[in-house]
């Protein structure tokens, strides 16, 4: 896990400068979503290969695991922010028949942007998207607002096909 800065203090009074470490606080970083990826792709492959169905409330159950505290979409408003997101978009045909109430890729980008920029403005530091099927026109429709994302949070995405978890770089 990455540490970061919560608050940097520079006592410029000081001819020597002083750096005052406040707070740190921690957040998910790559090996951290791939661990979470992966472990989200075994639980849905033995949900529904016993052929049970998945609601989007189960989302955020199914991505426990893993240390730090999550907002997770779906599966509703936050309580709270926290400084890791994670968004899950299950819509492939093969998986869509057993899912309800799931976002659709396009979906799944409008709920990252926005909780990143309006529900948790300046308090999400990182921020997953794992999709099942990929959308190439909507990714481009979105492409800048990612982009901007990315500036002001740590942000991976994570394709899940035949239950096996590949990392997008778009």
């Amino acid at each position: 896990m990455y540490e970061i800065l919560k608050e940097l203090i520079i006592d410029a009074g000081d001819p020597m400068i002083s750096l005052h470490f406040l707070k740190t606080k921690k957040y998910l970083d790559m090996s951290d979503f791939q661990e979470l990826a992966g472990n989200f792709a075994e639980r849905l492959k033995d949900i529904l290969t016993r052929g049970a169905r998945v609601s989007s409330e189960d989302i955020p159950g199914l991505l426990e695991g893993r240390g730090g505290t999550m907002n997770c979409y779906p599966g509703g408003q936050p309580g709270q922010c926290c400084d890791n997101v994670a968004v899950v978009s299950l819509m492939a045909p093969s998986i869509k028949r057993n899912m309800k109430g799931h976002l659709w890729f396009e979906g799944a980008l409008d709920a990252l942007y926005n909780h990143v920029f309006h529900v948790c403005p300046g308090k999400t530091k990182a921020a997953v998207l794992i999709v099942d099927s990929w959308d190439p026109s909507v990714w481009e429709k979105w492409r800048d607002k990612m982009t901007l994302m990315q500036k002001v949070v740590h942000f991976e995405m994570y394709l899940i096909a035949d239950y096996n978890v590949y990392e997008i770089h778009a």
